[in-house]
């Protein structure tokens, strides 16, 4: 038998319906901070133009692209660690790119 542990977690049901998704009250998703953050993201933000969304969130996600090669490659104690880490990202990029023809 499967014992149950009582997590202190209580679930608010906002209608008739207890297994429908909408009705279920998440305390991160539905608080005041997960809303603020949420709409803070570049894709919720009012104001923006397509371009800037777009050029926002590639700029976030390329430092994924570039960070190891500038913190974890073998010229990571240089100067030129940043300057070879663009140019490791970018010849990534190309590679990715051109594999595809």
């Amino acid at each position: 038998f499967i014992d149950f542990i009582d997590s202190g977690i209580q679930t608010k049901w906002r209608g008739p319906e207890p297994f429908a998704g909408d009705q279920c009250y998440a305390p991160l998703p539905d608080s005041g901070f997960g809303k603020q953050y949420v709409k803070n993201l570049a894709f919720y933000r009012d104001g923006l133009q397509p371009w800037q969304r777009g050029l926002e969130i590639g700029m976030a996600h390329g430092y994924f692209i570039i960070g190891p090669f500038v913190s974890l490659g073998p010229l990571r104690n240089t100067p030129e660690a940043a300057t070879v880490g663009l140019l490791c990202g970018c010849v990534l990029i190309g590679m990715i790119s051109i594999g595809g023809l």
